[in-house]
């Protein structure tokens, strides 16, 4: 009992300290230190394996908690226990559980909500008066319509293949995302730990499941795994795969995870990679176009080739097959979750990273493509 009330007081204390950085963001890396450690050493040990740890985890929990309720319930049934005393036992068992979890998720993962913004940490100057405005998201989306244009055709040899754009090797992907943040690191001046080598992506046997939750892809803080959706048409995977390698290295807010996903996939050698992460990009600019001026983003959108609107379609009708009670229920959790580590606008800050956008562009020249750094690799459009 003293054991229990230990970790429930320590889960207690956690969130404490997670509320209290909130107000003290600077004292937050000093917190993530030691769990970012751990954390980057277990993603590396658990990569050879070819299955998501956290999966084969969870089965196993569920059973023997399954196991042990059954067995409470027999002996109940028997007369060999009390319902009240089976009850508390369970709901001891449970709380212990909990408490676990929760300690294990802020030494390891949710300290890191209360960091400075990722535009203080790259110490980026003040938005410019007009970086914001529609013009420039109209002018960045019709750059971004164009440059995704020029990279179908590159993959495709024709502005339409007559099919949605097929799923390269998965490994490739992975490990040329892995070179790219290397790229992205110098490109951007992140620090040396956030850049090395993580542990690589795990497809979920649960896939089907995590698409009627509406989920492309999960960062699992208590195996350190970034975990995807193995369904995601080709156009969208490679992006969630960048996306989710973010939250690996540390990046909590999924604006940050959205933007540097996109960056370190602009870094990529691999022109699927690329292709994947302009149509994302143009995707995030003209929705945000399209509440403000929607004829400006209807007229951008004619512009694409038929082939890359036809990626775009085959991803929309893959998601629009699973919205239902699920998906909905899905995002209502993402978005407590999200506001319960102070995360402002819920899942709402998904579409924030337009804002990164606009800034990254605004101090250079106005343009989203990258130069071409000393090692020769590609992060230029092409």
């Amino acid at each position: 009992m003293k054991a229990r009330l230990g970790l429930v007081l320590g889960a207690l204390a956690c969130f404490g300290i997670a509320r209290g950085l909130a107000s003290r963001p600077g004292l937050a890396e000093i917190f993530i230190r030691p769990g970012a450690e751990i954390s980057s050493l277990l993603s590396r040990l658990l990569s050879p394996l070819p299955f998501a740890v956290v999966e084969a985890v969870l089965v196993l929990w569920i059973g023997r908690r399954l196991f042990t309720l059954g067995r409470g319930f027999a002996d109940v049934v028997r007369r060999r226990r009390r319902f009240r005393n089976a009850a508390a036992s369970a709901a001891l068992v449970t709380l212990r559980d909990a408490a676990i979890l929760a300690i294990w998720f802020y030494v390891a993962w949710g300290f890191g909500y209360a960091r400075p913004p990722l535009e203080t940490r790259l110490g980026w100057p003040e938005t410019p008066p007009d970086a914001a405005t529609l013009d420039a998201i109209a002018d960045l989306a019709s750059s971004l319509v164009d440059e995704s244009n020029e990279r179908y055709v590159a993959l495709h040899g024709g502005t339409d293949a007559g099919e949605p754009t097929a799923r390269g090797d998965d490994g490739a992907t992975d490990r040329s995302l892995e070179e790219a943040w290397l790229v992205a690191g110098r490109a951007l001046g992140l620090p040396g730990n956030a850049t090395g080598p993580r542990g690589r992506v795990k497809p979920l046997l649960a896939s089907p499941l995590l698409r009627r939750l509406g989920l492309s892809g999960v960062y699992c803080p208590f195996t350190a795994e970034a975990t995807v959706n193995a369904e995601v048409p080709a156009v969208s995977y490679p992006q969630v795969v960048a996306h989710e390698k973010s939250h690996q290295r540390g990046i909590h807010p999924e604006d940050e995870a959205n933007f540097l996903g996109w960056f370190v996939a602009e870094c990529s050698r691999d022109p699927l990679v690329r292709y994947s992460a302009s149509v994302f990009a143009q995707r995030q600019l003209l929705f945000a176009l399209l509440r403000a001026d929607p004829d400006r983003a209807r007229d951008l959108i004619a512009r694409r080739h038929p082939g890359v609107q036809r990626d775009v379609n085959a991803l929309r009708a893959y998601w629009t097959a699973a919205e239902g009670p699920a998906a909905d229920a899905a995002r209502r959790m993402n978005d407590a979750y999200l506001r319960t580590n102070r995360v402002e606008g819920g899942i709402e800050s998904y579409g924030r990273s337009v804002q990164l956008m606009l800034r990254w562009a605004a101090s250079h020249d106005g343009s989203l493509r990258l130069p071409a750094d000393d090692s020769g690799a590609a992060t230029r459009s092409d």
